[in-house]
């Protein structure tokens, strides 16, 4: 059953979640921007080196993680925990990483695999605009709110009145 119309939300109201799924939208972009250049740095500047593997997490509904070991150019050791590994990965095994030299405990990847974070983001996004287009076309279409006047039955504007 349907609320009744003391119920339905003002187009105030409507406005401010457009407003919050717009600065949804605008965050998980940037979000994303920010993992596209990281990727992209990686691809241009990044080293490649064999990592070995000490740990492994397996998660039911998640990717593997892994912590891993591995050397820099400059001879220095770095640990890092990888967040989805590809599958079957034990404790001992060789992986090959992509590192950025200026930050390599900060930026590194499996190589051969793109982040998940993408799809997330991506989903965010999705999500986020359409909630927003809906209470954009919501407080368009009933710039009073829905609220709107409510009266006798014949008084009442069309979309209030449910017809069969």
């Amino acid at each position: 059953m349907p609320p009744s119309p003391s119920e339905w939300p003002s187009a105030g109201r409507l406005r401010r979640r457009a407003g919050w799924a717009l600065l949804g939208v605008v965050v998980c972009g940037l979000l994303t921007a920010d993992e596209i250049l990281a990727n992209h740095f990686l691809d241009r500047d990044g080293v490649v080196v064999s990592a070995t593997v000490s740990e492994v997490h397996s998660k039911r509904h998640a990717p593997d993680t892994a912590r891993v070991t591995f050397r820099t150019r400059e001879n220095r050791e770095v640990t890092i925990t990888l967040g989805s590994v590809g599958g079957g990965v034990e404790v001992g095994d060789e992986i090959t990483v992509v590192y950025d030299p200026s930050r390599p405990a900060g930026n590194v990847v499996q190589a051969g695999r793109e982040s998940d974070l993408f799809l997330w983001l991506g989903l965010g996004m999705l999500s986020c605009a359409v909630y927003g287009a809906i209470n954009v076309r919501r407080a368009i279409t009933h710039p009073d709110g829905w609220r709107g006047p409510v009266g006798p039955p014949d008084e009442r504007p069309q979309w209030i009145t449910r017809t069969p």
